[in-house]
């Protein structure tokens, strides 16, 4: 995906919406969680990336992954003690397995049982906020969840990326990942907006020299005749 122009400055939005299941196939323990992820294109899974860090980053780089940067709304399922709040939760991560906003999630049950949850995650490039909506179960009940941070994709990811799934479980504590339904969309390019904007910039110049056209043929036609 063409994230930003580097000529312009220009970010696109994007809107993603996918519904999943986490199943542990009824075990009470279970790791280690499903992340949807943008990064720079053409990257690879790093050597490593199992468990906790979701097949993000290795394990060296858990808290700053300098040598494959990302962004990604991680549903965590596997509380790790170095970074993450108790029980499972829903986070922001950028760079980092520590997430930079998170929220407890109710999806424990649904987790043993196998159930479907629905995500929607969204990019508004005029206000920079990455945004999550998903739901959870609570007293038996759906309910909707959600979770937001202001942050420029422009500072931390080149101007293509690729976007996707990472999943990972642990040595002992499993479960089952599965991606049901998905789309994805962007819009504008920043390509587009970037000639857009050249476009208006000519438009505006050609009807400037008109202006200054249509003035210089009309004074010098006045001159000739007071000549004459």
């Amino acid at each position: 995906m063409h994230l930003w122009d580097k000529t312009s400055g220009s970010l696109t939005d994007f809107t993603t919406h996918f519904s999943f299941v986490i199943d542990s196939q009824n075990q009470p323990k279970f790791a280690d969680g499903l992340a949807f992820f943008l990064s720079p294109n053409d990257s690879k899974i790093p050597m490593g990336a199992y468990g906790r860090v979701l097949g993000l980053t290795t394990q060296a780089e858990a808290l700053n992954s300098v040598a494959n940067p990302f962004v990604a709304v991680e549903f965590d399922i596997w509380p790790n003690f170095e970074w993450d709040p108790e029980g499972e939760c829903v986070g922001i991560d950028i760079n980092s397995m520590k997430s930079v906003a998170n929220v407890s999630c109710f999806i424990n049950i649904t987790i043993m049982e196998g159930r479907r949850h629905e995500a929607s995650i969204s990019y508004n490039s005029s206000s920079y906020n990455l945004s999550v909506i998903f739901t959870g179960l609570k007293y038996n009940d759906t309910i909707f969840q959600t979770l937001s941070h202001i942050v420029d994709l422009r500072n931390l990811l080149p101007e293509w990326v690729t976007f996707g799934f990472s999943a990972a479980t642990g040595a002992e504590s499993c479960a089952i990942h599965t991606i049901y339904t998905w789309n994805f969309s962007s819009s504008p390019s920043p390509a587009l907006s970037s000639k857009k904007w050249n476009t208006a910039r000519l438009a505006v110049a050609f009807i400037c020299w008109w202006i200054y056209f249509s003035w210089w043929v009309r004074h010098d036609s006045v001159c000739l005749v007071e000549d004459e």
